[in-house]
């Protein structure tokens, strides 16, 4: 039979009161930190876990900040060609009044000079901006998406977000193909107008308004495109922040402490340390008898 001494008894005695202290301090480290998880010893599935939630909700918070992003790319181009529709329809009105034979010479001058005002601002609008770059000039670093002649200098190259895991969405609109390049862009058809309406005013809807009317079709098309790309995105914003929502509360599940289940543990586990404290301060006080042994 194994002989139990009281040094036996006192060296038991101080091991649990150790390990009631230490879940007493984990405790109260949890309580100060606000989190269940401050080492990977406290739980390491639970660490796994935290980690691979974080993971997830980075990518979403991207995904986010992507979103952000395309929308106000689209929107700013929906703006820009917005107003060129504004401006071609004017074009078209003056075109059509130009076509009037009973025009005076300076009243067509003045319908000349409108356009090509018009002209160059349509030209501004090629080189919108949005976030310092070009909205029209694909992948290019170029200085401006289209030259003083109208000539297009960027690439058809996409700008490209990504919205999920995955799934990515091209956010910029083709320069070329919405204005078009040199000879019969948008920019060429209305230099031809102001150029007949001074020199060929008779001949100025024949030779014109299907070129103009092409144009603006073109531009109606893009206007339509964004919009369905727009659409898109919100509702894979609208999953995004779903998941983040999700994500967010399954990483407090994991890594922050139930407060008030805590502080009752907290106090459960102070008195459990107190009694295991008395009972042992009476284990190992010394006795003659331990002496004389």
């Amino acid at each position: 039979m194994t002989r139990i001494t009281q040094g036996m008894v006192a060296r038991s005695s101080l091991a649990n009161l150790q390990k009631s202290l230490g879940r007493t301090q984990r405790l109260q480290e949890q309580l100060s930190t606000g989190r269940q998880l401050n080492r990977p010893s406290d739980s390491p599935t639970g660490l796994v876990t935290a980690m691979q939630t974080r993971s997830s909700l980075a990518r979403r918070e991207q995904h986010l900040r992507n979103a952000d992003n395309a929308v106000g790319w689209l929107n700013t181009a929906d703006a820009a060609l917005q107003g060129s529709s504004n401006m071609l329809r004017r074009v078209r009105d003056l075109t059509v009044q130009g076509g009037n034979s009973t025009l005076d010479p300076v009243s067509r001058e003045n319908m000349a000079q409108e356009i090509e005002a018009i002209r160059a601002g349509l030209t501004e609008i090629a080189n919108s901006r949005y976030a310092g770059r070009l909205l029209f000039a694909g992948n290019a670093d170029v200085p401006a998406a289209f030259d003083a002649a109208g000539n297009f200098q960027g690439d058809t190259g996409q700008v490209e977000r990504t919205l999920a895991d995955g799934q990515q969405i091209a956010v910029n609109v083709s320069g070329i193909e919405v204005f078009g390049s040199g000879a019969g862009s948008v920019f060429d058809v209305l230099t031809q107008i102001a150029d007949d309406l001074r020199n060929n005013p008779e001949d100025v809807v024949a030779n014109n308004l299907d070129n103009l009317d092409t144009r603006v079709d073109t531009v109606l098309t893009a206007l339509g495109d964004i919009g369905a790309r727009t659409n898109r995105i919100e509702n894979m914003r609208e999953r995004a922040t779903s998941d983040e929502i999700n994500l967010k509360t399954r990483l407090s599940e994991a890594e922050d402490v139930d407060l008030p289940e805590t502080i009752m543990e907290l106090q459960l586990q102070e008195v459990a340390y107190q009694a295991a404290l008395n009972a042992t301060s009476r284990v190992i006080q010394p006795s003659l008898l331990d002496f004389l042994r």
